[in-house]
């Protein structure tokens, strides 16, 4: 009796491990369905930060601030955004001006006491639009200033003196625009760039 149900026995077995494989191929092609529309989606956010177009620079802006809400720079100090309007755009590469801000924020908070402010402003300006960042620090030493953008000078710690040179390059190199700063001892100091709205 138990010889003769063999077969029907091996015969469900085998059933049972088709469906079994049938399963993990369908979780497989499930899997890698959804990984092809994940790296479209990737692809398709990295063509359209990597196009210069024109757009408005205040989200660029705010996503920016967001993102370094927790950096170590900035987390127990304020960062305000004055703007003399919704509709400011400019033409730029998105991932380089965020770059670029984050690197002039941080830079502004290093030197922001505790509890202080950094202030990032944007206003047209003859035809260009410009955002400024101003700190309230102790001012970019006279002995220093000719420095800035020509080596990598760096008072930080940490640093490797490439920030404000990469910054110099995207902004005027890359976007046609002008990168300069102003400075005052015990006063503060802030960086500006423009960007052409056309």
């Amino acid at each position: 009796m138990f010889v003769g149900t063999q077969p029907s026995h091996k015969k469900r077995e085998g059933l049972e491990d088709m469906q079994k494989c049938q399963n993990v191929v369908e979780t497989v092609r499930t899997n890698l369905m959804d990984l092809l529309d994940s790296s479209l989606n990737h692809i398709k956010k990295i063509k359209t930060e990597y196009v210069k177009s024109k757009r408005a620079i205040l989200p660029v802006i705010e996503e920016t601030v967001e993102s370094l809400s927790t950096h170590k720079q900035l987390q127990d100090k304020s960062v305000k955004i004055n703007s003399s309007g919704d509709s400011l755009e400019a033409v730029f590469y998105p991932l380089d001006i965020q770059r670029v801000l984050q690197n002039l924020i941080i830079n502004a908070g290093y030197v922001t006491e505790s509890g202080g402010i950094v202030e990032v402003g944007v206003c047209r300006n003859n035809g260009f639009l410009q955002i400024s960042i101003t700190d309230k620090g102790a001012g970019i030493p006279e002995e220093i200033q000719d420095y800035l953008f020509k080596d990598t000078l760096t008072t930080k710690k940490d640093g490797n003196g490439f920030g404000l040179l990469s910054c110099k390059g995207i902004i005027e190199e890359n976007h046609q625009g002008k990168l300069w700063f102003e400075t005052e001892q015990g006063k503060g100091t802030t960086f500006h760039f423009t960007l052409p709205t056309q």
